[in-house]
This record gives structure tokens, sequence and C-alpha cells, in this order.
């Protein structure tokens, strides 16, 4: 909580600050299943059924213009029957709420050829590697068994509504190819694993709104301070204050969270009053020389 004691035998103010949210960890997160690190994973108690699968985030994201918020969805091979000497994978994705933002791929395989195709309201990219790189010819016991295949990153579309979305994303394992060039899997949906415990066929993900959790007053020359200039200063008492909102996205840092407007404001105390005047709260000191500072309360 944050207290405010304005002093002069005014009722000091305490109010909350934030809250924090903790959520438990689904059952099968391993964080080796969250990086883009090439080579295999060894995950306990993996509860995968299918030769692929993908991982998203298990936290909430935001969708506000200029968030700058991504997910990135990593796809993982899941079988040890061969070596694997080429992929093909369709992700498929809600097209009105997540758009494509760019891919990433394992080192130990040549970059991967993409086609897209539009159906239904949903965006199906399809990424397909054609063969081993020079590192992973060199090193083919990195391309059997549960190893990193490719990253895809997406970001919901700037004013998505908050909500969980129970169909975000799928993903289809069009082949897997061994060194004798045969396709030992073909045509299968991959599982999803997210939020969830336990996998499924698609994909969940929740956007969240930016929540405000306090506010900044600010004057052109006097910073934050609610400050009678009037002893100092011999004129004018009446100052003009605006309010910096500040939020909970601590995703990556602003110089200016949001600038708001005032609709109503109040003196805490009776050495003062306050009024608002073009979105800003204007405060009027008495002319009492021993005050030397006052509060108001504000609604933006």
């Amino acid at each position: 909580a944050v207290a405010v004691s304005p002093g002069g035998g005014d009722t000091p103010l305490s109010v909350n600050a934030a809250t924090v949210v903790l959520a438990k960890k689904p059952d099968w997160y391993d964080s080796s299943l969250r990086t883009t690190t090439t080579g295999t994973r060894t995950v306990l108690g993996l509860s995968v059924t299918t030769s692929s699968f993908v991982t998203l985030p298990t936290h909430p994201v935001y969708a506000y213009a200029g968030s700058g918020d991504t997910l990135d969805a990593i796809v993982f091979v899941n079988d040890a029957s061969y070596t694997t000497n080429s992929f093909t994978f369709e992700l498929s994705f809600d097209n009105s709420k997540l758009e494509y933002v760019s891919y990433a791929h394992s080192g130990d395989f040549m970059a991967p050829t993409i086609a897209d195709d539009n159906i239904s309201g949903r965006t199906y990219k399809t990424f397909m590697s054609s063969s081993p790189s020079a590192k992973g010819l060199a090193n083919p016991s990195r391309r059997v068994g549960v190893f990193y295949a490719l990253s895809v990153r997406f970001k919901f579309i700037a004013g998505t509504s908050a909500a969980t979305y129970d169909d975000i994303l799928r993903m289809q394992l069009v082949d897997l190819v061994n060194d004798g060039n045969n396709a030992f899997v073909t045509t299968e949906m991959g599982q999803v694993l997210d939020s969830r415990d336990a996998p499924t066929l698609n994909g969940r993900m929740t956007v969240v709104d930016v929540t405000s959790v306090g506010a900044l007053p600010y004057a052109a020359d006097m910073g934050g301070q609610f400050l009678n200039t009037l002893p100092i200063r011999g004129s004018v008492g009446s100052r003009d204050y605006g309010v910096t909102v500040v939020t909970d996205n601590a995703i990556e840092p602003r110089d200016v969270d949001m600038t708001a407007m005032v609709t109503s404001c109040s003196a805490l105390g009776s050495k003062h009053t306050a009024t608002v005047v073009a979105g800003q709260c204007r405060v009027t000191p008495t002319t009492a020389l021993s005050e030397r500072a006052y509060a108001a309360v504000f609604d933006i």
C-alpha cells in the first residue's frame, strides 16, 4: 500500500498499490521445452503421444497497440524410430486474432521454405526443411528422439479482446523423412502443450488488458509535488496538475505510460480549493504562509 500524509491536521490516505497473482505450472512444464537450443531434450514423464508437439507460453499476453508482446510456438520432433533428415510442419492459426511475426529453426537443418494459404478465417503456414545442415550431418544423434526443430513467433492483433482463446493454433506434421529418403511419419496432428496440464490438439492462449495501478501528479516546473509555492514566490498560489497513469505492463520500458484527463478533483482538507480546468486539477492554497503543502483527490 501507499500512504500519503498531507500534514496540517488533515487525514492521511492509504491505498493499495498492486496485486500479485500466482499460477501453478502445468504438469508437462520443463524449461527446456520453452527454449530453442539446438539438440535433444530429456524430459521425464513427458505425456505427449504423437511424433511431434508444439509448446506455447503458459502465461497471458497483452494485445494493446504498441505493446510489443509476442508469443513463440516452439516445435519439437518426438520420434526415435529413425534419424530425421528432413521435416515438414504446417501451423494453422486464427488470423482474426493472431499475426505472424517471424521464425527460427534448428541449426542442425537447412533453412526451411515457407508456403502460405488462407482458408475460412485461418492461415496455414507450411515450413519444409529438405536436409540436414553441415552441423546436423556431423551430429546425427541430435536428430533422433525429442529434439528442437522450429520456432514460430506470433503476436495478437492490436485490440483483440481480453479473453481466453481455446483454438488459437494447431499444428500438423506433414512428414518426417529419414536418411534412406523414407517418410516414416506422414499426416499426423501434433499435440499442443499450453497452460493446461494435458496435451491437446488445439492451442490455448489468454489475452489480458493493461491495468492501471497508480497515478503520478505532475506540473511542468515542480515535478510531482503538491507544493504551496505562495510562501516561496509571494505571488500566484494556484497551480495546475496533470496525471500520468502507471500501468502493470513491465514487458518493455516506455518513456510515458499514458497522460490522462482529470474528470473531477476535490481538495483534501480546508487549506485550499481544487477544481478541474482543461483536463487538469487546479489547486489554490490559502494565503497562510504557514501552510507549506496541500493535497487533492482526483478521478480520471
